[in-house]
């Protein structure tokens, strides 16, 4: 039940993530010769490769359902190749913390969510979790005139996270993006502010899957609505893309915060 209901937020969120005016910029990375010395890190990471007991790197095992509704299960070895990619993933919201901003403890609902989203990732790419102080349930429900100043909130301790990842974690691999709901909402604002103008960073992407968001692009068209220079995918070899969707069992009603712009 809170995952639904977090994704029937999510809409909502993405509009009022996108008129707050939060802007930062990306952080250089070195080469391994100019690399500086790493200081203390503030991040708290929920998943990142060298860590014990990593969520996103938990069992692997799945289940095929074909078109008939026929099932099976399926268990992937990781890939040889896995190393060569980072996955960055941001979460959705599942913080039922009582105060409008999630803290940085990681509790069981981030691991939960990670597990069920992020694991199976990794059998292609080290993946790559910060905590950030999103918007919890109960703010996303009751946040009204202080919205604005929760998404910046939410918002700035990821770019922080961001920042410190890229500087000193990511060593020019490239990277696949992940979100979904307020995680899809987050990384639209920070590809929209960090990668889309950067092209050294856009060259590193390999894709982002934005799941229950609102990516737009002109009727006709692959760029200039969400994003500017960042394109939506259009076929499966594509690279340096957006993947994007909210699934409706029929067409969306018409208040729908998914599926309509």
């Amino acid at each position: 039940m809170r995952t639904r209901t977090a994704c029937r937020l999510g809409g909502a969120f993405l509009g009022l993530l996108c008129a707050a005016a939060v802007v930062g910029a990306a952080a250089p990375v070195g080469n391994a010769a100019t690399r500086p010395v790493r200081a203390a890190s503030s991040t708290v990471w929920l998943c990142r490769p060298d860590q014990a007991a990593d969520p996103c790197a938990s069992s692997r095992a799945g289940t095929a359902v074909s078109g008939s509704g026929a099932t099976r299960p399926v268990a992937t070895p990781t890939s040889a190749r896995a190393r060569r990619f980072d996955c960055f993933y941001v979460y959705p919201t599942v913080s039922a913390e009582t105060g409008v901003n999630a803290d940085l403890a990681v509790q069981p609902a981030e691991r939960a969510a990670a597990i069920v989203q992020a694991s199976r990732f990794s059998q292609m790419c080290s993946v790559w979790a910060p905590m950030y102080r999103q918007i919890t349930v109960k703010g996303l429900n009751g946040s009204g005139s202080g919205a604005a100043a929760a998404i910046a909130i939410a918002y700035t301790s990821l770019l922080a996270a961001w920042k410190d990842y890229l500087a000193h974690d990511n060593h020019g691999r490239p990277i696949i993006f992940i979100g979904h709901s307020q995680g899809a909402a987050m990384l639209i604002r920070l590809l929209q502010t960090q990668v889309d103008p950067s092209p050294s960073l856009r060259r590193r992407m390999v894709s982002a899957i934005l799941l229950g968001g609102n990516v737009q692009v002109p009727p006709g068209r692959v760029v200039g609505g969400t994003f500017r220079s960042i394109p939506t995918c259009g076929r499966a070899t594509q690279t340096r893309c957006v993947i994007a969707y909210s699934s409706f069992g029929s067409a969306p009603p018409s208040n729908s915060l998914f599926g309509r712009a």
